[in-house]
Order: structure tokens, then C-alpha cells, then sequence
């Protein structure tokens, strides 16, 4: 065993080092001991250096002496040699490794590992996508149903590889082809698009030097993967055309779902920056290490950082920040959950994904936590026919669980576009679920789509939106991320009926946009006050009762939609609409008849006219002091609105 007791001369004969960890584990702790170490100690100083790129050492030394805070992990990987770091400098857990290049002489550290480089994004394009499609096209049971699709009603004709003939818009025949489509960011930098006045002039010829980087190079990568059709939302849909951009928005399903490729330029703001794209990211290497060999030459060693990949989770949405553009755009989702395939271009590397695999070059990426595999697991239980009353109420739930709450957290330009950009998803579950859409909820799982809140992480958006999007019972009605709060579909007792339902539709889609509609509910209603304060810089509002208050989610800054200035704890009117009570609270009150704790759910409303309208939602936990609010009333059938 070497003196060193912190990275034990990186020697992965000892065999204690893979007690806990399958590649080796030589160090995990503070700080402190790896950079005293680092001084007398050449394997620690080696590794020190490979840091020392990425932060600085007065980083290093002054994040050691808090030990609550800073870890250092030193461990073996399949192909290289893994250092994490942890402090106030990284506070996300950053893994870097350490290698040399197929080739190289032997170095001092067995641990030391040799593979080439995989950072060149251009390069692992050209030489990994063609392997990943065939392995896709040949192999996977579940992405090759279907291929090649009908083309969309308008596509770019690139020509060949060879470029015989310059890319032009064409318009479809109902031809079977294969074709790829492109997912980018518009961005501040609107892109070249096809309007009625120059629609003639593209079906003749495109200019080269007219197209901005991203639609260049998505042309250039088609061409070299030898297909011939590419399809691109702003020259294949008439932008001054609302009929037309209505009806082609509607069929975003088919469009993506029968592609034989999406190409997702990931890390462009806009389509000015292209697919390899280096915009918002810090470097992560390779940087270049000396290292003396056995034979006393001197000899390259790398420290690369690993990308991130959270972004590419299935709540990729919350985690991409400024790396991905891209993937906060609520456009993108529906993009990427429907195409069979998807190639995107991060910063620093490329990343696949299909309905059985998720792949990059460094190879750091789980299937698993896939935003793509988890929307599979959804079709696949909707489409089972044996699947029993609890996986039928599963598939539903992963509505309001998984999709929505993973879509609302995205950015729209327009905040009409809400419905219409989550639209082709739900096209596709109709079939499955047999049930009327109305305004981003389903109607067979109405009473728990009513369940939604604004996530209490987000700030409240300050008002209502002006322009009508939904009924205020959707969650579409308001601009920001929502929520609902997990339960089995059995652990509660259902407490309120929907005698109907109904959303007057604003275009042809009945996934799309609408311009009115209203819920006809039964159930328990009473009328209590609401008010708001400001606490510890956030605003809380509260329902009050007789001698007792119960804090709820607000929609929005409900006292932006009253006329005049409402201060801090001046009460208003309001209606609470019980929807349901815990199981729990029934079983318990069967085992404990005196017992009064209650946990209920309801909806929180104003009077609109005769109508009414949802300004929160009330979720009480087990308090004994309002129970009685409900005690003896009977139910009311209402409308909201």
C-alpha cells in the first residue's frame, strides 16, 4: 500500500479500495488532508494540477477550512481516472477525469487510463450519429414502427451530399420519405421565414447565404446523413398566414412523431449561433498534464470536466438554464417527447435519445431518468388493455405528476401558444385515455385535474393574464409553473360531482387554444374572508374562519384583479368549494369517533356575476380548529368560469 494515505498511489491492485465502489474508491473527505498531501505527495500533486484549470488555489485553500462544505472524492472510473469536487467554488458535485490517449507509454499510476478524446462535437457528430441510427433503425422493436413517415406539407429539399442543386422549399404530394426535423430557438433574432409574399421564390431556390448558421448546418448534416427532406417550423409553415399556422400547429404530432431524425440545437439562443454552439458555458477542457513515464519522458496526461447532464432529465425543463436554451422552450417539449429520435447539440457534447436509448460519447447518461422514457412508460401503460383500474388511474396521473408540471416550468413568447404547444402530446394520448380533453385537463380525471397550485417554489405571477388563455379552473390560465400533490387516486373520498363540463374551442384543434369555458360542479360551498400578508419578503394569502385562518395557494396576486389599493390583512370575500377529504381522515374518525381532525381540499373562489371564479386552492392538513366549516352544509351546484 503506498504512504500516501489520501490517493494511495492511485494503485488499483489494493483490493480495499473496491469495497465500496466497483471502479475504486482511493479517497472521499475534506479537502484539508488532499491539499496538504499535495505537497510532498507526486500522485496528489498530479491531480492538484489537473484542478488548478478549473479553480484557482486561493479557491481551494480558503474552501478547505470549511469542511461542512467542500469534499473531495478520488476514484476509479471504466475508462479514466475520476476526480469530484464539492464547496463553495462548485456547488453542484462536478466530476472531472483524468486519461491519457490510446498509444501513450506507460505512466507511474495504473489508475491512469487511456481513451481518446470525445469533445470535438463537429467530429462526434459525423462519427457517432451514423452508428446510433442504424443501431435505432435496425435493432430497437419500439423506434422503427412506422419508418419512413408521409412528409409533412411542406418541406426543405437539400438536394444530395454531393450538393447537386441548391435547397429549395417544396411542396408535398403525400410522398413516403424520410425526413429530419429541425428543433431550434427563434430567439430575439428573428430567422429567416417563409411568408405569402416570398413563398413562389423559396419553391425556386433558397440562397445559401440568406439562411442564418443553425438552418445551414442542419442542411449540411442531412445531406451527409444522405436524407433528403428537412423540416423547419419558419420556412415550412407561412408565418402571415394564420389559417395555415393554425392548421400545420395542429398536426406538430405527426410532424414529429413520423421523422426519421430531430436534430435539437440545444445550446443556441437563436438560430444565428448554430448546432455547435459554445454560448453560456464555462470551458471543460481537455487540458493538457505533464506526466513523466517509467522511462523517465515526458508524455500528456488530459483533465476533462463532465458536462452536465440534468438538462437532459425528465424535469430537464427546471435544470437546463443558460447552457440550454433550447430545452426551457415549452415548443421544445412536445418536440422532443414525440420525435422517435433525437440528436441534440449541447455545448460540449452531443446527446442521443430514442424510445430504448440514451447516449453520449462520454457516457455519463442514464435512460431511465429520460424525459422520452418516462413519456413511453406512459403510452405504453395507456395502451395495454389488461392494465386494471390502478394502472389506469397511474397512467392518468402521470398527467398531472409528470407532463404538465414538467411543461408549465417552460418559456413561451406567447403566452396564447399554452394549450397549442402542449397540443400534439395530447393528441396522442386521446386514443388512449377515450376521454373529452377540456383546456389541458382530461374529463375522466377532472376532479383531480382540479387539484393544481402555482408550485410555492416560483413567484406568483402579479395578475391575471389580460388575455384570455383558459377557464380559471385550468391550469392554463395562469403563467407559471404548476403542481399537484401526489396521492394513489384511493387514499380520499370524493366529495363534489362535475355535472359538466364544457371549453368553447378557438380554432379547429380540440387540443388547442380556447376561448371560453365553464364547470358546473356539485358539492359542498361555503363563504369565508381571505386576506394576504407579507412575510420574510413573500407574500402568503390566508382563508379566515371563526377564531382560526388557513394559509392557501394563491393563482396569482389576487388583490391586482380588485379596483383600488388592498393593503396587507384587509379581508375580502371568498367561496371554498370542497372537492375532497383524506381516506385517512374517515378511517380515523371510524376508530375515534370523537376525534375532530380533518384533512380536506378544495378550491377557492370568487363571485363573477352569478358565476364563479378559482383565485387559489386550499389544501388543509389535519387542524381541528375548522373542521366545523363544513359541518352541516349541504351541497350547491355552481358554475365556474
Amino acid at each position: 500500500m503506498s504512504s500516501c494515505s489520501v490517493c494511495r498511489g492511485l494503485d488499483p491492485t489494493d483490493a480495499e479500495l473496491f469495497e465500496f465502489y466497483e471502479g475504486g474508491l482511493y479517497y472521499y473527505g475534506d479537502f484539508a488532508p488532499f491539499l496538504q498531501s499535495a505537497a510532498g505527495c507526486q500522485s496528489c500533486s498530479f491531480l492538484l494540477s489537473g484542478l488548478l484549470h478549473f479553480f484557482s488555489q486561493s479557491e481551494l485553500e480558503n474552501d478547505s477550512t470549511k469542511s461542512h462544505r467542500s469534499q473531495l472524492s478520488i476514484r476509479g472510473g471504466k475508462k479514466s481516472l475520476e476526480i469530484g469536487v464539492q464547496g463553495d467554488f462548485q456547488p453542484d458535485w462536478q466530476i472531472f477525469e483524468l486519461y491519457v490517449l490510446p498509444g501513450s507509454k506507460d505512466v507511474p499510476w495504473k489508475a491512469l487510463k487511456s481513451r481518446p478524446h470525445w469533445h470535438d462535437i463537429h467530429h462526434s457528430a459525423r462519427s457517432h450519429l451514423p452508428a446510433w441510427l442504424d443501431q435505432c433503425i435496425t435493432t430497437h422493436a419500439k423506434c422503427c414502427q412506422g419508418l419512413p413517415g408521409q412528409l409533412p406539407t411542406r418541406v426543405i429539399d437539400v438536394g444530395n451530399v454531393d450538393g447537386g442543386f441548391q435547397q429549395r422549399l417544396y411542396v408535398t404530394k403525400g410522398e413516403v420519405e424520410r425526413y429530419i426535423c429541425l428543433s431550434h430557438c427563434w430567439g430575439g433574432s428573428q430567422p429567416v421565414c417563409t411568408t405569402s409574399s416570398n413563398i413562389e421564390e423559396y419553391q425556386k431556390s433558397m440562397a445559401w447565404h440568406s439562411l442564418p448558421k443553425t438552418f445551414q448546418e442542419a442542411i449540411e448534416l442531412a445531406r451527409f446523413l444522405n436524407v433528403r427532406y428537412l423540416w423547419i417550423d419558419s420556412l415550412c409553415i407561412v408565418q402571415d398566414d394564420l389559417k395555415d399556422w393554425e392548421r400545420e400547429s395542429a398536426a406538430m404530432a405527426s410532424v414529429y412523431g413520423r421523422s426519421y431524425l430531430t436534430i435539437s440545437a440545444a445550446a443556441a439562443a437563436d438560430c444565428s449561433h448554430g448546432l455547435y454552439c459554445f454560448q453560456n458555458s464555462r470551458p471543460i477542457g481537455p487540458y493538457p498534464l505533464k506526466v513523466s513515464t517509467v522511462d523517465g519522458e515526458e508524455v500528456n496526461a488530459y483533465i476533462t470536466a463532465i458536462p452536465e447532464h440534468r438538462a437532459f432529465e425528465a424535469h430537464g425543463g427546471v435544470h437546463s438554464g443558460p447552457q440550454f436554451p433550447l430545452l426551457r422552450r415549452a415548443w421544445c417539449f412536445q418536440e422532443h417527447i414525440l420525435s422517435p429520435r433525437v440528436i441534440q447539440f449541447g455545448p460540449h457534447e452531443i446527446v442521443w435519445e430514442c424510445k430504448e436509448t440514451l447516449q453520449c460519447p462520454c457516457e455519463r447518461i442514464w435512460h431511465d431518468y429520460s424525459r422520452k422514457s418516462r413519456f413511453e412508460k406512459l403510452l405504453r401503460t395507456s395502451i395495454d388493455k389488461s392494465r386494471d383500474v390502478v394502472e389506469t388511474k397511474r397512467s392518468l396521473s402521470e398527467w398531472t405528476l409528470g407532463i404538465v408540471p414538467i411543461y408549465s416550468s417552460m418559456l413561451l413568447t406567447h403566452p396564447s401558444d399554452r394549450l397549442v404547444a402542449l397540443s400534439g402530446v395530447a393528441r396522442v394520448l386521446k386514443p388512449f385515455y377515450k376521454s373529452d380533453y377540456l383546456a389541458g385537463l382530461w374529463n375522466i380525471d377532472l376532479l383531480d385535474g382540479l387539484c393544481w397550485r402555482v408550485d410555492p417554489q416560483f413567484e406568483l405571477p402579479q395578475a391575471r393574464p389580460k388575455q384570455y388563455i383558459a377557464p380559471s379552473w385550468s391550469w392554463a390560465a395562469v403563467n407559471c409553473h404548476v403542481n399537484w400533490q401526489a396521492h394513489t387516486g384511493f387514499d380520499r373520498d370524493i366529495q363534489a360531482e362535475v355535472v359538466h363540463a364544457h371549453c368553447k374551442l378557438k380554432t379547429a384543434d380540440p387540443f388547442g387554444a380556447v376561448s371560453d369555458g365553464s364547470l358546473t360542479v356539485r358539492g359542498a360551498l361555503i363563504r369565508r374572508l381571505w386576506a394576504y400578508k407579507d412575510i420574510s419578503g413573500r407574500r402568503q394569502y390566508y382563508v379566515m374562519g371563526i377564531g382560526s385562518e388557513q394559509r392557501f395557494d394563491a393563482d396569482f396576486r389576487i388583490e391586482a384583479d380588485l379596483p383600488g389599493t388592498l393593503g396587507p390583512e384587509t379581508k375580502q370575500d371568498c367561496f371554498l368549494l370542497r372537492l375532497v377529504t383524506s381516506a385517512a381522515t374517515r378511517k380515523l374518525k371510524e376508530l375515534r369517533p370523537q376525534t375532530s381532525s380533518i384533512n380536506f381540499r378544495a378550491l377557492v373562489l370568487t363571485k363573477r356575476g352569478s358565476d364563479f371564479e378559482r383565485i387559489g386552492y386550499l389544501d388543509a392538513i389535519f387542524d381541528e380548529d375548522i373542521t366545523d366549516w363544513f359541518e352541516g352544509i349541504d351541497k350547491s351546484t355552481i358554475t365556474i368560469v
